[in-house]
């Protein structure tokens, strides 16, 4: 399309070409058919007119309006369970978290002794196979399952006991082996409920069997690897006391084989609890939710990208895969728009920060800058601070659009508790005062909330207060509301970390939640940012859909919007007496 400041050029040439001209003296002896093929080679000749007006009609000219887009669009959660979404065309899963959550909060009858799931000929099994790989303490690991572990409850002692969780027993090896990255490309799953494994979990002897295949005897050659291993627990490592410091001594000797074990019981209590609930029921679910929520993440991604987002002249996008990029760079938005990555991009991680800029507004002449702002947030901090940023996270360039225009672009995805985006912000602005003829315009999941719980997470009112004094202005105004939220999401019971557990929420009618649940995330996290003096919005959206929509009262992601945070999409101008 055209902004409105263009004018429209190709009706005023219509108007030229025809003008004092007898229509009739035309078009009178051409047949209805000639005419409307002529009608329509004429449209598209308009069209092809029109997206080229951009690049072809005002050079030299500073383009007054220009559109945004950023998105998290966030990693691949390997776990189709661990957020609750809203998937109101299935009964069942409403059902089965809403008995789970029941059995979580009063287990009764449910709160069986661990040897009742995991059995002692299943610990048996498990000892040997320890010892034939050479893992050492296992005296130790037998008296911490004969004197502790077996007797627990599965539910009270065990899943909801906080030192556990403190201790990282169970949530550790599921970091290291939920989902496992393979040579070829491919993926390798831990055979358990919380992830995309497709294979039989329907009793506790299916389940253990190729659990236990898969931890001590299946070959596997792990992405950028050399040799193939023999089962997974050999990526298992020591867990250290002086960062986990509710380990007691014994605990952190035997860390490995006790991880092992207590993965182990974790996967079998799960797998109990699903065939309890929703016996034949839950695994048909789960693989519906695994092609939505994982298997076709990307592709959603991509098409909502393209169908409803690529007539922005920039497109900020956060947590990219390399396996993203690739399927990027062979979608139509290649076709469309320039594509800038990160020199250092961290194909480990995978949560990389990219910029997309429309070929018919901007060259495709770019100077990445980012370790220039690299440089100053690492001189800001005091000696010996950590570097808050990974590689990856931010990503900062110089770029010129074709009417000459010059701009310095970035796109940051901060950390958890949103502590390193005012580091950031002030990095990045002193890079723009170092380059004040260029317009900035700085896109970022900033990870903000509504409050900042003691100094432990950053504000949404604390970082405003800082861009306002930096001169900056926001895509939400000077002052943006922190009930505009753009994440809305909670967790399940179905997850390692349950003291973050959030329970059913309450629902209207129409399935929208009245209130929320204290724990779950409902913050305002995204914004695009602009100095004052050079530019100015004039409309801002939201979208959790997919459809430039934004439903209030749902958690997302859902069964067709692929990420946990939403779209936001605005308009800004150039002010008359800026920079340009």
């Amino acid at each position: 399309g055209i902004n409105a400041e263009y004018g429209d050029p190709p009706r005023a040439a219509m108007r030229r070409g025809f003008a004092g001209r007898n229509l009739g003296d035309l078009f009178g002896r051409v047949s209805p058919v000639t005419l409307i093929i002529c009608a329509l080679a004429f449209l598209a000749t308009l069209r092809l007119i029109y997206s080229f007006v951009p690049s072809v009609t005002f050079p030299g000219r500073a383009l007054q309006t220009l559109s945004a887009a950023t998105w998290n669009i966030a990693a691949i959660n390997n776990n189709p369970f661990e957020y609750w979404i809203t998937y109101d065309e299935s009964p069942v899963y409403q059902k089965l978290m809403g008995d789970l959550e029941s059995v979580m909060e009063s287990p009764g009858m449910q709160d069986v002794q661990v040897d009742k799931v995991f059995t002692p000929e299943m610990f048996d099994s498990l000892v040997e196979s320890m010892s034939l790989a050479g893992i050492g303490s296992l005296d130790k690991v037998r008296g911490a399952w004969d004197k502790d572990l077996k007797k627990r409850a599965i539910i009270t002692g065990f899943l909801k006991d906080s030192a556990l969780g403190k201790k990282r027993l169970a949530s550790m090896p599921d970091r290291f082996t939920n989902t496992m990255g393979l040579a070829d490309g491919g993926v390798t799953f831990r055979p358990t409920v919380i992830n995309c494994y497709a294979g039989d979990l329907s009793s506790q002897a299916a389940w253990f069997e190729q659990w236990h295949s898969f931890m001590f005897q299946d070959e596997i050659k792990l992405a950028g690897e050399q040799e193939s291993i023999r089962g997974v627990h050999s990526v298992l490592s020591r867990i250290s006391r002086s960062k986990y410091p509710a380990l007691t001594q014994d605990e952190e000797d035997m860390s490995i084989p006790l991880q092992i074990l207590c993965q182990g019981i974790f996967d079998a209590i799960l797998v109990h609890l699903m065939n309890s609930l929703a016996p034949g029921q839950w695994q048909p679910m789960k693989k519906e939710m695994c092609t939505n929520l994982n298997h076709q993440k990307i592709p959603r991604t991509i098409d909502i990208l393209s169908s409803q987002y690529s007539q922005n002249d920039l497109i900020f996008l956060q947590e990219v895969s390399a396996d993203f990029v690739n399927r990027l760079q062979a979608s139509q938005l290649e076709q469309s728009h320039h594509i800038v990555l990160p020199a250092e991009l961290d194909s480990k991680r995978d949560q990389n920060s990219v910029i997309l800029m429309r070929k018919q507004r901007f060259s495709s002449t770019h100077l990445e800058i980012t370790p220039l702002v690299e440089s100053t947030l690492k001189s800001s901090l005091p000696a010996g601070a950590k570097m808050p940023v990974a590689n990856g996270d931010l990503l900062a360039i110089k770029a010129q659009d074709l009417s000459g225009s010059k701009f310095l672009l970035a796109s940051f995805h901060g950390d958890t508790n949103g502590l390193a985006s005012i580091p950031v912000l002030d990095a990045v602005h002193k890079a723009a005062e170092q380059s004040q003829d260029r317009t900035l315009i700085f896109a970022l999941d900033a990870n903000t909330y509504k409050d900042d719980k003691k100094g432990e997470r950053q504000s949404v009112s604390g970082f405003t207060s800082k861009f306002q004094d930096l001169g900056m202005n926001s895509c939400w105004g000077p002052n943006p509301d922190p009930d505009r939220h753009t994440t809305c999401n909670a967790r399940t019971y179905l997850q390692p970390q349950l003291n973050k557990a959030c329970r059913t929420p309450e629902r209207r009618s129409d399935g929208s939640i009245v209130t929320f649940p204290a724990k779950a995330d409902v913050n305002l996290k995204d914004y695009i940012l602009f100095y004052e003096r050079q530019l100015t919005f004039h409309s801002t959206i939201r979208d959790n859909t997919g459809d430039r929509v934004y439903q209030e009262g749902v958690f997302y992601p859902t069964m067709a919007f692929p990420s946990d945070h939403g779209i936001t999409e605005t308009i800004l101008t150039h002010k008359q007496d800026s920079q340009l």
